[in-house]
């Protein structure tokens, strides 16, 4: 008991479909859309070292990518057109 499953161990580590986030792991879900620059800055600061991911159509990953100044975003899987990427600090 307070172990996870496999599944949701990998899914923490390496979440590379969609499902993965919502059904194995406790990560909270933001819209991206409703994120300003100045509140994506504040998200950022208030996950600490957690990571942060987007799960993204094509017509949203530009704009996406535009509401953090910095860090940067980094493709790590796909599930059909949606792409799923995980953001990092840019180091000071």
């Amino acid at each position: 008991m307070g172990q996870n499953p496999p599944p949701a161990r990998r899914a923490r580590r390496h979440p590379t479909n969609e499902r993965h986030i919502l059904y194995y792991t406790d990560f909270p879900l933001v819209r991206w859309d409703t994120l300003k620059p100045e509140r994506f800055a504040r998200l950022a600061a208030a996950v600490g070292p957690r990571p942060l991911f987007a799960v993204l159509f094509p017509h949203e990953v530009t704009d996406a990518m535009k509401i953090n100044s910095t860090g940067l975003w980094t493709q790590i899987g796909a599930v059909r057109q949606v792409t799923i990427w995980r953001w990092a600090p840019t180091a000071p």
